[in-house]
């Protein structure tokens, strides 16, 4: 995906959206951590009842978006790249939060 976004970009936009190549490829790691967070999330926390944590981490992460997003705003930062940096950073919280969350109550999960 990385060494081919701008393909897929001309491909599936037109010439005109080759320039946002940099753009998808700072946003390929917010791919990875959302499916590691959802699989952290609801099927897993989900599972063993534990609702209110799974909420508890999503809330976290939205204030760690807004508290980013706030700052780049305050020092004049604004830019996509900046945007999407704040992002990933926000979607690696909602996973390392949640893979905490799995760790701690491990020993609530079924194996059998």
């Amino acid at each position: 995906m990385f060494i081919t976004s701008g393909f897929w970009l001309g491909i599936i936009g037109g010439h005109q959206y080759i320039g946002a190549t940099s753009t998808l490829r700072i946003l390929i790691p917010v791919l990875f951590f959302g499916f590691t967070s959802m699989i952290f999330g609801w099927p897993a926390l989900g599972s063993i009842g534990k609702e209110k944590e799974t909420t508890s981490t999503t809330i976290f992460s939205g204030v760690v978006q807004i508290v980013g997003l706030l700052i780049l705003y305050g020092t004049g930062n604004m830019s996509l790249i900046n945007i999407s940096l704040v992002r990933i950073l926000a979607e690696f919280s909602l996973t390392l939060t949640r893979m905490l969350m799995c760790i701690k109550f491990r020993r609530e999960f079924s194996w059998e």
